[in-house]
């Protein structure tokens, strides 16, 4: 699969409070990318266990930010799994 930069898609106050939330929860975590990585250059990952999510609040600003990402390329993904949930 190709990696495709989207710019200018999704509001910064928006990720920067995705951000701050994700730091602030102990669902999420900043392991990745593995090694001697800068912090600010990590990514956060939510904590999935088969097909359950642990905490709502922050999957639900991920899921309004893949529907920015499909308003503004619509090529990208389908949907309709996010937004019928």
């Amino acid at each position: 699969m190709e990696t495709k930069i989207i710019q200018n898609a999704v509001s910064p106050l928006l990720l920067d409070y995705m951000r701050l939330q994700a730091e602030n929860s102990d669902k999420w975590n900043f392991k990745y990318p593995l090694g001697k990585t800068p912090f600010h250059l990590k990514h956060a990952k939510l904590e999935i266990k088969g097909d359950k999510v642990f905490d709502d609040f922050l999957f639900g600003i991920a899921q309004s930010i893949l529907i920015c990402l499909y308003e503004k390329e619509q090529k990208v993904f389908y949907p309709d799994p996010i937004i019928f949930c």
